[in-house]
């Protein structure tokens, strides 16, 4: 029975100086006996291997003597190196209020307002009444084709009426909640813009919305339908105006109402808007110094008052004037 020659381990090492360091340690005899013993040893005993860059001795069958004698040295195991996490950067925050104001102003008008005003239109979110900002019409359907019955003029079509379609400037009012300095600096800048609303609907939705101190710094609204009929929309008009009655600060109130509603002379059409906006007209008189301070701020287009295709323009300004006057005489009442 052939019995399998026990080898020993196959020690590698990088050169011969590693290699004998290893095996011998500083015995410069024991290293030349065993040198000595290697090229003595038959084949059976001893093998010599050569690998080009290495040196690999293998000890078959090693003598008690040469286990005692010989010194085993072992590598010490690397230690392994604690690695502390990193701590996250410190994020350096911006000094915004460090620049001059002039440059903040600037800020504030690129990310409050829109230089081709604000339009909003009624929405339902969460079955509350609300707005949002989206191209409102110049004007309905009907009231184009009253127009156009009016003046004897071809209008364009449908899809050519020209509609806010320009992408609206997205707002950032989150800005405002930074710190009260910045809320003071801006805050004007974002309400004092023109608002435009699509009807009487979205006015009041709006106005209930933003609270009594922001209702202050209203400066410039205007109404692009008001509501007609018998129906909740006309009820609308009243709801609407009444709560512009803390809005004492108002420069413009515009109606581009040529749907039908407050229309007819200059007389009747002041008793219908008096009617409507009575509580509004006291308090921004009282606001104001004058019963009759809010006819001035009153903006209609300028074919408003034009009844029939027949009137010119100064029976326009005739009819305009008989506004005023019955509107301050009901003011002043």
């Amino acid at each position: 029975m052939a019995h399998s020659r026990k080898r020993a381990r196959v020690c590698y090492a990088d050169d011969e100086d590693e290699l004998d360091a290893i095996l011998y340690g500083d015995d410069r005899t024991l290293r030349d006996d065993v040198d000595a013993r290697v090229r003595d040893a038959d084949d059976e005993d001893v093998e010599v291997d050569f690998i080009p860059g290495r040196a690999c001795v293998s000890l078959c069958h090693p003598t008690h003597s040469q286990l005692t004698s010989m010194q085993t040295v072992t590598r010490p195991k690397p230690k392994k190196s604690k690695v502390t996490p990193k701590a996250p950067k410190k994020i350096k925050t911006f000094p915004f209020l460090s620049l001059p104001r002039e440059l903040r102003d600037e800020i504030y008008e690129y990310a409050l307002t829109d230089s081709s005003a604000v339009f909003l239109v009624s929405k339902t979110k969460i079955y509350r009444r609300c707005v949002e900002r989206g191209p409102v019409a110049p004007c309905s359907y009907r009231a184009r084709m009253l127009l156009k019955r009016q003046s004897r003029r071809q209008y364009p079509a449908e899809s050519e009426i020209s509609v806010a379609e320009t992408t609206p400037n997205p707002f950032r009012p989150a800005l405002l909640a930074t710190c009260k300095q910045i809320h003071e600096e801006a805050i004007n800048l974002l309400y004092g813009q023109e608002f435009v609303v699509a009807d009487t609907l979205a006015l009041h939705s709006f106005i209930a919305g933003i609270g009594p101190e922001n209702r202050k710094r209203l400066i410039d609204i205007t109404v692009n339908t008001v509501g007609t009929s018998r129906g909740t929309h006309k009820a609308m008009n009243f709801a609407s105006l009444t709560a512009l009655a803390a809005c004492v600060n108002l420069k413009v109130l515009g109606f581009e109402c040529n749907n039908g509603g407050y229309r007819g002379d200059g007389k009747s059409i002041a008793r219908q808007i008096y009617r409507d906006g009575h509580y509004f007209f006291e308090a921004y008189g009282a606001a104001n110094g004058a019963k009759d301070a809010a006819v001035d701020i009153l903006n209609f287009p300028d074919n408003h008052f034009t009844r029939s295709w027949r009137q010119t323009s100064r029976d326009s300004k005739t009819e305009k004037e008989a506004f005023d006057k019955e509107l301050r005489r009901l003011l002043k009442h």
